[in-house]
Formats: C-alpha cells, structure tokens, sequence
C-alpha cells in the first residue's frame, strides 16, 4: 500500500521490519520452499521503495541480498517462475548509473533466459553510457540472439517476458541512440 500512494519511507521502513520477520522465521523454521518468493518480495519492494528515495545503497544491498539468499537448487527447480529475479542487480545499478559494477556482474547462466537476457540490455547500456559504441552493440546482438532463447508464456510477476523484454529493447536502444548523438531515433525508442 505505502508503494502504491508514494509514501516511499514508510515503505522502506515496513519492508526492512517484513525482512526482520522473514529472518527470525527463517532461523526457527524448516528451509521455506515457496515462500521464499515472498521473502524475495520484500527485499523487491525495500529495493523499488529504496530507489524512489535515491538511496542507492539500500537499493542495491536489498536486491544484492534477494538474489544470494536464494539456493541454486530451489531457483532451478522454480526458474520458470522466478527467473527475473536474478536480473533486478543489474536493473538497479542501471537506475543508479553504476555502469562499471554490471559491467563487472558476471552473467546469468542460460538456464535462466529472461535474466540473462536482461542483463545483456543492461550491459548495452553500460557500455553505451561509457561510451563504447562497439561493446554496446555487440551486447545488442547478444541481447536480440538472448532473446529467442525464453520460452513461450513465460512470465515474471503479472507481466508476460515478451512485455518485459520489449520494454528493455526499446530502452536499451534508446540509451544506445543517445550514446551516438541521434537525439530523434532516441526519443523514438524511449517514447515506446
């Protein structure tokens, strides 16, 4: 509710407390299975309510934390469904302009197509903002042949990953076209 009417520190504040409960259960509990996307969501909303205040270090240390307290079992055995999860390190370093740290990130392995597919949008941009053109398009390419590789009707939350992976074409080549000076082409991209 706090992040729906803007209310971004009393969402900080209720999502640090959420994460405060999910380690006290966490330590008494057996290993949560499916639960653990609710923990997720609160390091998800910490992370989104964090960045609406600039904070970015709060921003990344929440969905840094999100993505290594999930085990690589359960994320392979649950990937159709929470794949996009371990792409949103690179999407928050990406609002803050943290080009070198994704440059640095290394990348999602294949049996997570939608993150890796993010995460080669997110590097173009990186590359793009620091003014390496070429590297910028070579992870276009990487990105457009990333891409094929997403199954049918996969979907992370409420939006299907051809909606996702649209968006982040049209901004990955909008920042792409700033980058080479081609204001129109940009304005195009981004607009969409």
């Amino acid at each position: 509710i706090d992040v729906r009417i803007g209310r971004w520190k009393d969402a900080v504040d209720a999502n640090v407390r959420a994460i405060q409960t999910d380690d006290a259960y966490r330590a008494k509990a057996l290993p949560p299975d499916f639960y653990r996307v609710y923990m997720a969501h609160n390091h998800h909303m910490l992370t989104f309510a964090a960045m609406m205040r600039g904070q970015s270090k709060v921003a990344i240390d929440s969905i840094d934390t999100m993505v290594r307290q999930i085990p690589e079992a359960w994320l392979k055995a649950y990937a159709p469904f929470v794949d996009g999860y371990v792409a949103m390190p690179y999407e928050v370093r990406k609002r803050f302009g943290k080009w070198d740290s994704i440059l640095a990130m290394p990348e999602p392995p294949e049996w997570l197509p939608l993150s890796r597919t993010m995460a080669h949008a997110a590097r173009a941009v990186a590359f793009a903002a620091k003014g390496n053109l070429d590297q910028a398009a070579m992870e276009q390419a990487l990105f457009a042949e990333a891409r094929t590789k997403i199954p049918a009707g996969v979907v992370f939350g409420n939006n299907t990953s051809d909606a996702i992976v649209n968006l982040d074409e049209h901004v990955m080549n909008g920042e792409v076209f700033i980058a080479q000076g081609n204001a129109p082409a940009a304005i195009g991209e981004l607009r969409q």
